[in-house]
Parts: structure tokens; sequence; C-alpha cells
């Protein structure tokens, strides 16, 4: 990776200071992406103190990327940041071929300094994990595409333009990745970072793989233990800031209190209900689900990509599950693991709702 080049994953979870008045206002939280331009225009930065917020910090705003934090302009006036810009999160983000093959998802990706365009993404999983067993670097020319729910590259582009990659991407003792990075930065109170700490580490995930669970069931099983998560810490803090709070401000924060719970409560009756639709499926064979049981799952739509036993995609994130989608996943034997990922995604939005 060049010298003119920034790691974006290295980015996130660190501090950011106001060189106005050397006041630190918070930590990177994300990326800001400009689709289109395929490049980055800025970072999302979640300030600090209990519920708090975040505001986006554009790319003329920057002063310097450094190696233990980011400084912005003294004539940056963080009164007037974009704080209703929208979000636009490529890591982890399927890269697919044209004719639906993944190459593999978005780890992390490097981009110049100077102008913010995304000149390299680092790989991991799908065709990657079998060619390079690891991870893969895909040049930012050869992507034609930063969608919605997943990045295509051009026409002529595939395996073979993958390649290895370099030192500067290997993880280090300073440098283990997102979830580490994220888990090592002092914890600031909110649910956006408690659903970021709970990611599953690469070892988890390859306990899981040992065990034999697919994909799909993966994905459900990190949902279910951010919930858990998510429930208990929330829970905690509510209480921890209930106690500091007093006079006429007792009774607002009553009111976000049960608000919150709630909330809460809502997301553990999605989960279980799930639940004991999945526990139900389990041992069914596929012609023995009803219409009325299939009719629970359309209309939804999942989070990743489900894919048949040749590489060829069934549904891609977002989609929405129709008639076509189910019988061919009927075809390919993919129908538990179809209701799984429906599962997951509609869990995912009530914890989605939580953060707002």
């Amino acid at each position: 990776m060049g010298n003119n080049l920034i790691n974006a994953q290295g980015l996130l979870g660190k501090e950011v200071v106001a060189l106005k008045d050397g006041s630190y206002l918070g930590k990177v939280q994300s990326i800001g992406i400009d689709p289109g331009e395929k490049k980055v225009i800025g970072v999302f930065i979640k300030l600090k103190g209990i519920l708090s917020g975040k505001i986006f910090v554009p790319f003329s705003g920057i002063q310097a990327f450094g190696d233990h934090g980011i400084t912005l302009k003294e004539d940056f006036d963080t009164e007037n940041t974009a704080k209703g810009m929208e979000e636009k999160e490529i890591l982890e983000m399927p890269v697919i071929t044209i004719n639906g093959t993944m190459l593999g998802k978005v780890d992390s990706f490097a981009f110049d300094k100077s102008n913010g365009a995304i000149t390299e993404y680092i790989l991991t999983e799908g065709l990657v994990r079998d060619t390079l067993k690891g991870k893969g670097l895909l040049r930012g020319e050869s992507v034609s595409r930063i969608g919605k729910d997943v990045i295509i590259v051009a026409k002529e582009v595939d395996a073979s333009n993958l390649e290895q990659v370099e030192m500067d991407y290997i993880d280090s003792e300073d440098d283990l990745g997102p979830e580490v990075v994220r888990l090592n930065v002092e914890t600031e109170d909110t649910l956006r970072e408690f659903k970021e700490e709970i990611k599953d580490t690469q070892e988890s995930i390859e306990q899981n793989i040992e065990a034999g669970k697919s994909a799909a069931e993966r994905g459900w099983q990190q949902t279910l233990q951010k919930v858990k998560k998510i429930t208990e810490e929330w829970t905690e803090v509510i209480k921890q800031q209930a106690d500091r709070v007093g006079g006429e401000a007792k009774e607002l924060w009553s009111d976000a209190q049960a608000a919150t719970h709630k909330q809460l409560e809502k997301i553990n009756q999605v989960k279980e209900k799930w639940q004991d639709k999945l526990a139900s499926i389990q041992h069914k064979k596929q012609d023995e689900f009803s219409e009325q049981l299939m009719d629970e799952i359309k209309d939804k739509t999942v989070n990743s990509p489900l894919y048949d036993d040749g590489g060829n995609p069934i549904i891609l994130p977002g989609q929405i599950i129709n008639n076509v989608i189910v019988k061919k996943a009927m075809e390919k034997g993919k129908l538990h693991q179809l209701f799984v990922l429906a599962a997951t995604r509609d869990v995912e939005d009530q914890i989605e709702k939580i953060e707002k």
C-alpha cells in the first residue's frame, strides 16, 4: 500500500481532535462514501458523552489522518455539520460479478488521502477464500458500481483479477481489524457501539464452521447474541444513568427509560417468534412446508446472499422474497436457509429501530 493511501479499516475507533480549540470531539464510527464517485467524502464521528449523537465531517474539514487520530482544520465549524447525512457502509458488503458470482466481501479498503478516491478493496470469503486462502486485493478500477446492497465489478473482471494481499494489510499485534479496534477503544454507552462490539471474532466463526453450521445459521446465532448483549448492556446503562439524574430531568429520563424498555421488549418478542418458527421447521422436509408457512417469509428481505451449491445466487441482500425466490430455494434445497435469513433480517430491523 502506497504512502499516499489510507487503510479505512484502521480509521475506525480513532480519536478526532478539533485544532480550533484543542477539544476532543469523539471517535470515528464509520466512513462516508459517495457510491457514484466511488470515493471517500468524509467520516462520521460518534460524539463523546452519553446519547450525544454523531456528526459528519467532510473530507475538506480534515487536516490530517494521523497514526493515533484525526485532526480537523482550525477553520472547520463543528456546529454546522451535515448531521442528517445518510451513511453508506461498504465494509462487509458482497462483491459480485455480473454473472452473480461472489468474489468476496469487503474486509477493508484503501483510499487516496489527497482526493478520497478508493483505490483498493480487500476481500475475504467467497472465491477469495477458495483461491487465495485468505484475503485478496481488488483494484479500484475493477469496480463498476457500488450499489445499495452489493458492489458490482466490471464485466471483464473475474477471480483472476484478485491479487495476494501485501503485508501492509496483514493483521499485526497493533492492527487486528475492526472488531478489535472497536473493542479496545473506550466504550461509549450507546447502542451503536454495543452492536459493533458484539460481532463474532474470527475464532468463534471458525468454531461455528467446525460445528457444521451454515452461513445463514451463523448469522442467526450472531443476531441472537446481539439481542442478548443489547438487552443486558442497555438495561444496565439506563439504570446507571437514572441514578445520576435528579430534579426536573428525572421525569424526562423516566419517559425515555420506559420508551427504551418498550423497544427492547419488541426486539425480544420478534426474536422469540422466529425462534419458535425455526424450531418448528428444523426437522421438516421441504415438501412438508405448507403454503401458509411459506407465506411467513414472503415480502421479507435478507441481509446476506444465499447461493446454491454451484455458487449461483438464489437471493441477494435487499431483494424481496417472492414466489419465484421461494420456488428457486426449494428446487435447490435451500428453503430452510431462506427462512433463517428472513428471520435474521427481521430481528436486525428491530435492532436498527432502537438504535435510531
